[in-house]
């Protein structure tokens, strides 16, 4: 019971302990330079991560080196899904799923250690 006399729950503990972790990221992805404005397919492709958990693991303290690593890693290694996301105006269900396949990709072999 807590103090306020309600069974606690754990799992609801967690559960917004997680989102509030999200939170941190999502913040620090949002923050740009004052004149070093993000391209939008970048943004869209960061957002993305952040929002769907991709990013759950990564330290909020290192977030600005990750996600610049992160858009190097995706000019250099996928540039077919940025330049769909900009053509296109929209993340299509098969650059989501080539989305996630390489974040998963970056943190394996790419990602800052630190970052991790």
């Amino acid at each position: 019971m807590t103090r306020s006399g309600r069974p606690s729950a754990s799992g609801d503990d967690a559960a917004t302990k997680r989102q509030l972790d999200r939170g941190k990221l999502t913040v620090e992805v949002l923050k740009q330079g004052q004149y070093a404005p993000m391209v939008m397919e970048q943004q869209v492709m960061i957002i993305y991560a952040v929002t769907n958990g991709l990013m759950d693991d990564v330290n909020p303290n290192t977030v600005k080196e990750w996600e610049t690593g992160f858009h190097s890693y995706m000019s250099a290694s996928h540039p077919e899904i940025g330049e769909s996301i900009a053509t296109e105006k929209a993340l299509t269900k098969p650059n989501e799923q080539a989305l996630r396949d390489a974040v998963a990709m970056y943190k394996k072999v790419a990602a800052p250690a630190a970052a991790r």
